[in-house]
């Protein structure tokens, strides 16, 4: 029977801290700018659910990069089970997370005891960033509880047959797929694994790591299909050298030093984990030089260490940029204590530094769907509103979320017919969406969207709460 209490406990646990976590604010600030992203992610499941099917994910950041969808594909259809509630995305991602933390338990239980499997997992459960990943459904966040798994696979599965290294080539496909970051990890740990650890001939390392390969590219299958299709756009601006110059003139660049850079990226992870970036990678160092592992152990500090050094190098990015490499670096220094003295009291400590520091400021009240939906209701639901032939424009503090993507997918959800975010200067209607902006005169604002639109005149204003409403038309 105690062989279960363990479980149980740790069921609750999770349970209680995942939801808790889930209900005590909607989103947390710094996935603001991912309002866009998410609204955007609702409106693209929508039409997969209306007969709108996309072979791409969603647009990176980069050069018009578009990764497979199978975020949007793994969504959709608790989406329709909800009604189109958008909160089910919410507590489905954290019941996955759940389920795998679980499955991480008595996976480690395995290999380390229960004990130390214990405080394992409620190290990483108390983890900031996972608790923000397991709040946030999408492409940045949701595949981290799959990495885990593939990342311990990598390190603990001595002998791959050919069709595991398919296997596990094709979940890492796809965790790169939902975002291409994450290639830097999965790519070096899974052929430097074939190369360095395997004790196997040249023909059949070579042999295994085409099978990986394979595995990973298999996945790519619908970016290749829309590239045949679509004349290989994303390859061309991929190779066309003005997005790159471009992205350098831009000052998204930073030129500060090498020492700035390390300590900027210390500052701005350590609201993800009380460590930091840079604390965990000091510690698996110390760990590294007293436990002086093997071969495997190298191979996964190498590839740790060179992704810090490679974001230390990039100098900027989002918050989900940071989270495979910090992943990464807690699953090194969890394998690394495991021979560790004093390790029960060490994740104690760790635990307690995880809770006493935890970020309670970013759990304020902020924006979310949910209000924005209620306010909107009031729009919707009147005569106020053209039913076809409208764009929109969200104007609020953020300049990310100008083509108002959670108002798009508001109004078809509403039974809208708006058009989409290339064709402004296709509508008749535009619906402008003040969040309680600085804005006077929206007349004579001045973005593309709208020079797309033309001239206008106001037809129509209606305040809800902070959000104001303005309906012009040509």
């Amino acid at each position: 029977m105690k062989k279960y209490l363990y479980l149980v406990l740790i069921t609750l646990i999770s349970s209680v801290f995942f939801f808790l976590r889930i209900e005590s604010s909607f989103r947390m600030p710094p996935s603001y700018n991912y309002d866009s992203d998410f609204g955007r992610d609702l409106l693209r499941m929508y039409e997969i659910l209306h007969g709108k099917l996309t072979l791409i994910g969603p647009q990176l950041s980069f050069a018009g990069l578009h990764m497979a969808p199978y975020s949007f594909y793994i969504f959709a259809p608790f989406l329709l089970l909800a009604n189109y509630d958008h909160r089910i995305l919410f507590y489905v991602n954290g019941f996955v997370f759940l389920l795998g933390f679980i499955a991480l338990f008595i996976f480690l239980k395995k290999k380390w005891g229960k004990n130390f499997a214990f405080l394992s997992v409620l190290w990483l459960l108390t983890t900031p960033y996972l608790i923000l990943s397991a709040r946030t459904p999408g492409n940045g966040f949701s595949y981290l509880i799959l990495f885990i798994f593939v990342i311990l696979a990598l390190f603990y599965k001595n002998k791959v047959s050919n069709k595991q290294h398919f296997g596990i080539g094709l979940l890492e496909g796809i965790i790169i797929n939902f975002h291409p970051i994450n290639l830097l990890i999965a790519v070096p740990l899974h052929l430097g694994k074939i190369i360095f650890l395997t004790k196997e001939s040249v023909n059949q390392k070579i042999k295994s790591g085409l099978v990986a390969l394979f595995g990973m590219g298999i996945t790519f299958a619908p970016v290749a299909l829309f590239e045949l299709k679509h004349d290989f756009v994303i390859t061309k601006s991929l190779l066309n050298p003005a997005y790159y110059l471009a992205y350098f003139a831009s000052g998204k660049v930073s030129s500060s030093s090498f020492i700035q850079s390390v300590w900027s990226l210390h500052s701005t992870t350590s609201s993800l984990i009380p460590f930091s970036m840079i604390g965990l990678l000091a510690v698996n160092i110390l760990l590294f030089t007293k436990n002086k592992g093997g071969r495997k152990n190298i191979l996964f500090f190498v590839v740790g260490l060179l992704n810090v050094l490679f974001l230390v190098l990039l100098k900027q990015g989002a918050v989900h940029y940071f989270l495979p490499t910090l992943l990464l670096l807690q699953l090194i220094l969890l394998i690394q204590a495991n021979e560790f003295r004093f390790k029960y009291a060490f994740f104690v400590m760790l635990i307690g530094l995880n809770l006493l520091f935890f970020p309670v400021r970013l759990y304020q009240p902020s924006r979310n769907l949910t209000q924005v939906e209620t306010n909107f209701k009031t729009i919707v639901q009147g005569n106020f509103l053209p039913r076809e032939n409208l764009n929109v424009i969200l104007i609020n503090e953020t300049h990310l979320s100008k083509v108002g993507y959670e108002y798009r997918y508001l109004l078809k959800k509403y039974n809208y017919a708006v058009d989409d975010e290339y064709s402004y200067n296709l509508s008749k209607y535009l619906l402008v969406v003040d969040e309680g902006s600085t804005v006077k005169n929206f007349t004579n604002e001045k973005s593309w969207e709208f020079d797309q639109f033309g001239d206008k005149e106001l037809v129509n204003s209606q305040k809800v709460n902070r959000a104001t409403f303005f309906l012009f038309k040509k």
